[in-house]
């Protein structure tokens, strides 16, 4: 679990902008349109952006790896559907993924309860300030 800031943040402004501050983990920038002064819906906005960061190099990652020469050269002696699906980096990645779809559920939850709790190993980070 993650650090709770919610007591740091006014009630009213978290009543007003969990409706947006859940649409973070979607569209990370939305929140930072609609509601600019809120610091919840910047905090959940932040959230955000560090896991469409590290959902956009993990699939570019996965490119690289999984259909690269390397994994081609791996899984060469294999059927055509088992070179993708038994590809040991296209398993990792999917459980990155995996990891990541976690994370957004778990920050939604949090918005819509109103709460800010940072995400377990990387919500520490600050982006947007």
């Amino acid at each position: 679990m993650g650090t709770d800031y919610t007591s740091s943040f006014d009630q009213q402004d978290i009543a007003s902008n969990k409706g947006i501050s859940l649409v973070a983990y979607i569209l990370f920038f939305i929140p930072l349109i609609v509601a600019p002064n809120s610091k919840f819906a910047r905090f959940h906005a932040n959230q955000g952006l560090i896991i469409f960061i590290l959902g956009f190099f993990s699939s570019i990652l996965q490119g690289i790896f999984s259909f690269g020469s390397w994994s081609w050269q791996w899984s060469r002696s294999w059927s055509n559907w088992s070179n993708w699906f038994f590809n040991p980096f296209s398993i990792i990645f999917g459980l990155f993924g995996l990891i990541l779809f976690a994370g957004i559920v778990y920050g939604i939850v949090n918005a819509v309860n109103g709460r800010a709790i940072e995400l377990p190993l990387i919500g520490k980070f600050r982006i947007l300030t």
